[in-house]
This record gives C-alpha cells, sequence and structure tokens, in this order.
C-alpha cells in the first residue's frame, strides 16, 4: 500500500470477493423460501379462481416453486460469480430475489389474464383425453386462467433469473465495482 495516497485503497479490497460454501448455502435456501412463496402465493390465487382445485394445489406450488427456487438460485449465484465479482451481503441478494419474483408473479398474471379473457390456452382441445383427466368441453375461463398463468410464469423465471443476474454483475451494488 502507498501510504503517500492517502486515497487508495488497500489491496484486499480491491481484490473480488468471490462465494464461500456458506454464502452459496445461504443464497439457495434464500431462494428456495421466496420460490416457494410465490409458488404458494400463485397458486392459492389459482385454486380460489378455479373453485375445484384443492389445498393440495397450494403445496403443490410450495413445492414446484421451491424447485424453481433452488434452480433460480443456482444460476444467479453461476451468473453472479462468473460474470461479476460475487455478492456483498445475502441482503443484497434478498432484494435482487424479490425483483425476480416481483417480474414472475407479472409474467403470471399476464398468464393468467391471457387465457383468461382471450382464451389463448385453449389450444389443448387438440390434445388426446388420455393424456389428461378431463373433458375438452368443460374448459371453464378458471381452468384457462390457472393454466396460462402457470404456462408464462414457468418460462418467464430463467429469463427473469438471467436478466437480473447479468443486471446485478454489472451494477455498482456488486463488490469491486466502484465506478
Amino acid at each position: 500500500m502507498n501510504h503517500d495516497n492517502p486515497y487508495q485503497a488497500p489491496q484486499a479490497l480491491l481484490q473480488p470477493e468471490r462465494f464461500t460454501r456458506g454464502d452459496i448455502f445461504q443464497i439457495i435456501r434464500l431462494g428456495v423460501f421466496v420460490g416457494g412463496s410465490l409458488g404458494a402465493v400463485t397458486n392459492a390465487i389459482n385454486a380460489i379462481i378455479h373453485t375445484r382445485l384443492s389445498l393440495a394445489f397450494v403445496f403443490q406450488g410450495i413445492i414446484e416453486g421451491s424447485i424453481y427456487g433452488f434452480g433460480n438460485s443456482l444460476i444467479f449465484v453461476g451468473i453472479v460469480n462468473i460474470w461479476g465479482k460475487g455478492i456483498p451481503s445475502v441482503s443484497i441478494v434478498f432484494r435482487e430475489f424479490l425483483k425476480i419474483a416481483g417480474v414472475i408473479f407479472c409474467c403470471w398474471l399476464l398468464g393468467g389474464y391471457l387465457g383468461w379473457k382471450h382464451g389463448l390456452i385453449l389450444s389443448l382441445r387438440e390434445f388426446p383425453q388420455h393424456i389428461f383427466d378431463f373433458d375438452p368441453d368443460r374448459l371453464s375461463s378458471g381452468y384457462a386462467w390457472v393454466l396460462g398463468s402457470i404456462r408464462l410464469a414457468v418460462s418467464c423465471s430463467p429469463i427473469a433469473t438471467l436478466f437480473f443476474a447479468l443486471i446485478f454483475a454489472n451494477s455498482k451494488n456488486a463488490p469491486g465495482n466502484f465506478d
């Protein structure tokens, strides 16, 4: 360290931080929690909209959301750790996960609206009936909402995670970025 220049940062601060095993475990746990919570909320709303769905559908949302949360947190950790310079704290990652969950929720709403209002999901009539246990003539607008919302949320999930991970890796909040 150059003691003549008081504005020069110590070399240890300029080194990019990388994830430790503990950080990765906390971020994955956080991703599973956020994903499971989002799955519970969206499937609870789907159960209300489509009255034939049971409470088991909410539990299914928790499990599926947790699986997607696990995958999304792995994507986030990989992108930020390779492309960026690491993660400063779990609280900042939590804010990023909430942004990702917000985008996924908006996609879920849009998919449900498109399925309900425009009947875009009713193209399932061409599927053979033995694949799904339902009568195509009894497809309701609630069922179309459920299918549309789930399809768009699942499609949006990895895209939103990649987008926010790349944005975060190049942001001023990432450690080592002193711009």
